[in-house]
C-alpha cells in the first residue's frame, strides 16, 4: 500500500477514519502512517480524539511517521491521554517531528506518577530543546514531585544516558544539574565525569563534587589534583576547599600522588589548617609534609 500515494488513495482511506468498527480505524490509521503523505494529516489529528485508545495509540505512530509539523500541537495536547500507551506514542512521535514548540508539553509530563514515562518524556526534551533553562525545569518538577532525592538522581542520570553522548554541552550542563540537585547518589556519576575526555565537563564535575561537599569524592578530587588540565587542577582545589574537612586536609597531606610544593596545594593545605584548627575535630599537630618531616603548627 506504501506505494499508493496519490491523493485519492489517501481521501479514501481518510473517509474510513469514521468507520464504526474500532479494528477497521486502527488500521486505517496504520495504513496512513505507512503511506506518509502529508495530505492526512489533518484528518489524523481528529482522529487522535478518538473514542478508542487504541486507534488513537495507531494514530499518535501515524502522525510521528509522517512527521508534520502542523500536528505538534495536537501531540502535545495527547501527552495528558488518560491511556499511557497514548502518551508515550505521543511523546515518541513529538521526537520524530523534533519541533521546540512540544517543550510546554514535555515539561509538563514530567509530573507523571509513571516514572519510565517520566525518564522517556525528559529524554526527549533534552533531544529537542537542552539548555540550562530546561534543565532548570526539569529539576522543578523533580524538587516538587514525590521522589526522593536519591531516585531524582538516578531518573536525571538515567535522563541523560539517553542523550547523545558526543555532544559535550548536554553533559557539561548535567554534571551542573547533578550539582544543583545536591544528593550524595550524584558523586559516584561525578566522580566518572572527573575523566571525562571534555576538559569543560571534567571541570564542571569537579565544581559539582564541591557543591555537594560528599567525603567519598575526595579521593578522586585529590587525584584529580595531578591532573595535567590546569583548570581541572583548579575546580579540584575549590571542591576540596569546598568540602574542608579535617579528612580532606589528612588526606591531602598522606597523599603520594600529588606535589605538596605547589603553590596553589600549599595555599589549600593553610586555609584547611586554619579552618579545621577552629573546629572541634582538629589535631594538635597536622603534618603538611609528612616524606619531609615538616609540619604546620596550629593553636
Amino acid at each position: 500500500m506504501k506505494h499508493y500515494k496519490n491523493v485519492e488513495v489517501v481521501e479514501s482511506l481518510i473517509d474510513s477514519l469514521n468507520d464504526s468498527d474500532s479494528y477497521v480505524r486502527r488500521w486505517i490509521a496504520v495504513a496512513l502512517g505507512k503511506i506518509r503523505h502529508p495530505h492526512a494529516v489533518k484528518a489524523l489529528i481528529l482522529a487522535l480524539d478518538d473514542p478508542d485508545a487504541t486507534v488513537r495509540k495507531y494514530v499518535a505512530i501515524a502522525l510521528g511517521r509522517i512527521s508534520h509539523p502542523t500536528a505538534v500541537m495536537a501531540l502535545a495536547s495527547k501527552i495528558q491521554d488518560k491511556d499511557n500507551s497514548v502518551r508515550e506514542q505521543a511523546v515518541l512521535a513529538l521526537e520524530k517531528i523534533g519541533d521546540p514548540r512540544a517543550t510546554k508539553a514535555l515539561i509538563s509530563a514530567l509530573t507523571s506518577p509513571d516514572n519510565y514515562f517520566k525518564m522517556l518524556a525528559a529524554a526527549i526534551l533534552g533531544k529537542i530543546q537542552w539548555n540550562i533553562h530546561i534543565i532548570r525545569l526539569i529539576l522543578k518538577k523533580i524538587y516538587f514531585s514525590n521522589l526522593k532525592k536519591s531516585d531524582s538522581v538516578l531518573l536525571f542520570s538515567d535522563i541523560i544516558s539517553k542523550l547523545d553522548p558526543s555532544d559535550n554541552s548536554i553533559r557539561c550542563r548535567a554534571a551542573t544539574a547533578l550539582g544543583e540537585i545536591g544528593s550524595p547518589e550524584a558523586v559516584k556519576f561525578l566522580i566518572i565525569s572527573l575523566v571525562d575526555p571534555n576538559s569543560d565537563v571534567r571541570g564542571r564535575a569537579a565544581a559539582a563534587l564541591g557543591k555537594i561537599r560528599c567525603s567519598k569524592s575526595i579521593t578522586a578530587l585529590i587525584q584529580a589534583l595531578s591532573h595535567p588540565d590546569a583548570a581541572v587542577q583548579q575546580e579540584a582545589i575549590a571542591a576540596l576547599k569546598h568540602i574542608g574537612t579535617s579528612k580532606v586536609l589528612k588526606s591531602l597531606v598522606q597523599s603520594f600522588t600529588i606535589d605538596l610544593d605547589d603553590p596553589d596545594i600549599y595555599t589549600l593545605a593553610r586555609i584547611l589548617a586554619v579552618r579545621v584548627s577552629m573546629t572541634q575535630e582538629h589535631d594538635k599537630l597536622i603534618p603538611l609534609y609528612p616524606r619531609k618531616d615538616k609540619f604546620i603548627d596550629t593553636p
